[in-house]
């Protein structure tokens, strides 16, 4: 089925439809009749239901198979994606570009089935929802080639990229075209909901979006500090603290801080997401946790064996340092700290890392000579015998300091308290892929993985791991002294 947007405003260049719609009609018979470039019949009469329907300029042209309303909604979607990312395409090229004008908002389509006979009819016209709003870009938006051609190339990366960032972007596509068909609040809401869509996972909202920001604009420092500002400002109005944008009692510093307006930079920011997401390969800012989620999956991708020899990981239980009195009473410290604020319920994942995690790598001596620490960095891992990257963020990154050598790391992965319910293990696909990001894989790479209540070990090398028991802090003092005597062994092999 073949399906036709039509505009009595003409908001695009509608060369290239009309060209389409021609090369379309050898395979539709019933479409052969029609006029795109006035919008009605061959016999210049107007037989259509919707009167604002006829003499309106064809400007979007998709074919679609489904039934009459099925069809209807899958060309409905193709074509918010294209405007997205034709309206992306033009934001930096025209000032005031979504300006609307006041006339009536491009809502009629026209369908014409590939068998009419079966079909019953010849033509259907049918509203398709508000797709573009008129403009008033002197009532047409004229498309160069170069444009075009970007765009083009923007479907090409697509169809050549992992299934999850094609989805991520299409359903970001689909959000920036609500957000230029509204106006006000809405608009910026669904522009930031475009943001996420591209960036974003749960409870990692404000850090990826910063991270995807920072690659979006890479060369412009100041978007991070914009994004702050931004974020702050859609929870107010998401969360009820305001209603509107010029409520909001930062709008006046964000104003004069950036000499700009939240409303036109979330429009800026979202729309060059889409535009760049992959061919400054933002596409890469991929989440681990969403892409490698079991064992199975994380063997295959990496060609990991898992070692059965007790030889191979010994650092997690042979002749381990003792712990002399005063780590003891530091350690019953802390233990019993972690324990009164676990007991007022699920931590965290921040407060997992203040109450337990730092204090014991203070305790076991990794934040002292020899060694470095690293917080939230971020890391890229190529997947064997692929071109795909994978990107994340681990919690605490230890180096070994000695003369630049970055061979042997320690990798602290850090869970929230409340995902105790599917237990530690459900992180170790996770972690094993962060290690598999190491510059050298064949030497000991090491991992702790925690939620708190419990802690298990890791050790990668030459595509082989192992993995220890789990220690559980949580349920008695010896356990919490076991874990610190496993992490003074690796301090000691990792100098």
């Amino acid at each position: 089925m073949i399906i036709v947007i039509v505009s009595d405003t003409s908001p695009i260049n509608n060369l290239a439809a009309i060209n389409q719609l021609y090369l379309l009609q050898q395979l539709y018979d019933e479409s052969q009749y029609w006029m795109p470039s006035i919008g009605t019949w061959t016999n210049g009469t107007g037989d259509h239901p919707h009167k604002d329907f006829l003499f309106s300029p064809t400007w979007l042209v998709c074919e679609a198979s489904g039934t009459a309303s099925g069809a209807r909604s899958i060309a409905g979607d193709s074509m918010r994606t294209f405007i997205a990312i034709l309206c992306s395409c033009l934001d930096d090229q025209i000032p005031n570009l979504l300006t609307k004008s006041g006339a009536d908002p491009t809502s009629y389509s026209i369908q014409f089935p590939d068998d009419a006979s079966r079909a019953g009819c010849g033509s259907i016209s049918a509203g398709i929802g508000n797709l573009f709003p008129p403009l008033l870009v002197d009532n047409c938006l004229h498309v160069s080639s170069d444009i075009l051609s970007e765009i083009q190339n923007w479907y090409a990366l697509k169809d050549n990229t992992s299934d999850l960032a094609a989805q991520r972007a299409t359903t970001a596509a689909h959000f920036i075209n609500y957000g230029i068909v509204y106006d006000g609040t809405e608009r910026f809401i669904h522009f930031f909901i475009a943001l996420d869509a591209l960036f974003c996972e749960h409870n990692k909202v404000r850090k990826n979006l910063k991270e995807g920001i920072r690659k979006t604009f890479p060369d412009q420092n100041d978007w991070e500090k914009r994004i702050d500002e931004l974020f702050q400002l859609r929870n107010e109005l998401v969360h009820g603290g305001i209603s509107s944008i010029k409520k909001w009692d930062g709008l006046d510093n964000y104003r004069q801080r950036f000499k700009s307006h939240p409303m036109k930079d979330i429009q800026t920011a979202a729309m060059t997401a889409l535009r760049v997401y992959f061919s400054n390969q933002v596409f890469e800012h991929l989440f681990v946790t969403e892409t490698i989620t079991t064992i199975d999956e994380t063997e295959k991708r990496f060609g990991l064996n898992r070692s059965e020899s007790q030889d191979f990981f010994t650092e997690w239980h042979d002749q381990l340092p003792e712990i002399n009195p005063n780590d003891r009473t530091n350690l019953e410290i802390l233990g019993q700290r972690y324990i009164y604020h676990r007991s007022g319920g699920h931590l965290l994942e921040s407060t997992v890392m203040l109450l337990l995690v730092s204090p014991l790598l203070t305790v076991a001596g990794l934040y002292d000579p020899p060694f470095r620490i690293k917080a939230e960095e971020s890391v890229q891992i190529t997947v064997a015998d692929s071109e795909e990257t994978l990107q994340g963020r681990i919690d605490v990154l230890v180096l070994r300091d000695a003369s630049g050598e970055r061979s042997y790391r320690f990798w602290i992965i850090v869970l929230e308290s409340k995902k105790t319910m599917l237990s530690v293990w459900s992180a170790l696909p996770q972690t094993l892929a962060y290690l598999m990001a190491s510059p050298n894989v064949d030497v000991p790479n090491l991992g702790m993985l925690t939620n708190g209540d419990d802690i298990v070990f890791v050790k990668l090398e030459n595509q082989h791991y192992a993995i220890s028991r789990v220690f559980a802090p949580l349920s008695t003092q010896s356990e919490l002294e076991s874990a610190c005597r496993v992490l003074r062994k690796i301090a000691e092999t990792l100098r």
